[in-house]
């Protein structure tokens, strides 16, 4: 067949040269290695991020997306807007015991439409969802907004290993802040592995 399932760079190029697919098999998940944070007190620790690296990398994982629909231990997403976006900001809230916070900014943001309390309340109008007790609707400012959580120190942490181990880090879904960080990180480090595979 033509597909082919590569966990090295060196695979990789040689499946290629045969005319063949090389696929790399990734994570993406929310909470990986359970890398929450609750109310900015994380819920894991470096000995757990390196025991699930070596569990995923044993399983022929090349690469994983640190941050993905919520915010977590390792740093701030992006933001969904519309009904989606407040499910997932209500999501965010019951996961983290916070909303998404946001900020103004220039340059690239963390949203392509606005993020408004109309959407929640929306959602809320269908009786499915209820807010947990003394929740209060976040507002936030019209125009480009931007998370205001970027890259923790758990995070540098996951980065770093993931590089000393040649894993691709996929930085789709991560917010700007986050995203930049990460970048920093690899471009000090001359590491190649980093990818935008939804073209964020």
């Amino acid at each position: 067949g033509w597909f082919r399932i590569a966990t090295t760079p060196a695979q990789v190029r040689s499946i290629a040269a045969q005319g063949k697919l090389a696929v790399t098999i990734g994570v993406e998940n929310s909470e990986i290695f359970g890398c929450r944070e609750v109310n900015d007190v994380p819920q894991c620790t470096t000995s757990q991020i390196d025991a699930g690296l070596d569990e995923l990398q044993a399983l022929g994982v090349s690469g994983l997306y640190p941050v993905h629909k919520f915010d977590n231990a390792f740093g701030g997403t992006r933001f969904d807007a519309g009904l989606q976006g407040a499910a997932i900001n209500l999501a965010n809230l019951l996961s983290t015991g916070h909303w998404w916070t946001a900020t103004s900014c220039t340059g690239p943001a963390d949203n392509e439409q606005p993020l408004v309390s109309d959407d929640l309340v929306r959602l809320l109008s269908f009786g499915i969802f209820n807010l947990p007790p003394g929740a209060v609707l976040p507002v936030y400012p019209s125009g480009k907004i931007c998370n205001t959580r970027g890259l923790t120190d758990l995070g540098r942490y996951l980065v770093q290993q993931m590089m000393t181990r040649g894993m691709i880090i996929h930085v789709d879904h991560m917010s700007v802040k986050t995203a930049q960080a990460v970048l920093d990180m690899a471009a000090a480090a001359n590491y190649p592995g980093v990818t935008s595979v939804h073209s964020w």
